[in-house]
């Protein structure tokens, strides 16, 4: 399991415009120790119901996340191209679930079937920083 702490991601600050129909939420940077880094920008599209997180990375790929509530989880999914080879695209589901502890997990899972079968990815768990 992945650790998502002690300097490994930044965050933005929140600003909210309560007059714009989204609204932006925790630019993120990630920087692995072995991996291209990359990051996403997050935000919620009244219009359309919808959470969403745009993701670029080093490598120059761009994904469009989208997703919602299911239950107390976050699930976000989007079509990552190239993601297992030039030509070889994959769905990715991410699922956010929060802990008693106040903790996030994050469980990444990719789909070369349309989403019929998904085999996991990744699995982070993102920690508060201590005071």
């Amino acid at each position: 399991m992945g650790r998502l702490c002690d300097g490994h991601v930044k965050t933005g600050r929140d600003k909210q415009d309560r007059k714009a129909p989204w609204r932006l939420y925790n630019p993120q940077n990630w920087m692995p120790t072995s991996n291209p880094g990359g990051g996403s920008l997050n935000g919620y599209d009244a219009r359309n119901r919808l959470w969403r997180q745009n993701w670029h990375d080093t490598s120059g790929s761009v994904v469009a996340f989208e997703g919602g509530l299911v239950a107390k989880e976050m699930v976000l999914t989007g079509l990552w191209r190239d993601l297992l080879g030039q030509g070889k695209d994959a769905l990715v589901r991410m699922t956010y679930s929060p802990s008693a502890e106040g903790n996030v997990r994050q469980i990444g899972e990719q789909s070369v079937d349309f989403g019929k079968t998904w085999q996991p990815s990744f699995d982070f768990t993102y920690k508060r920083r201590s005071k």
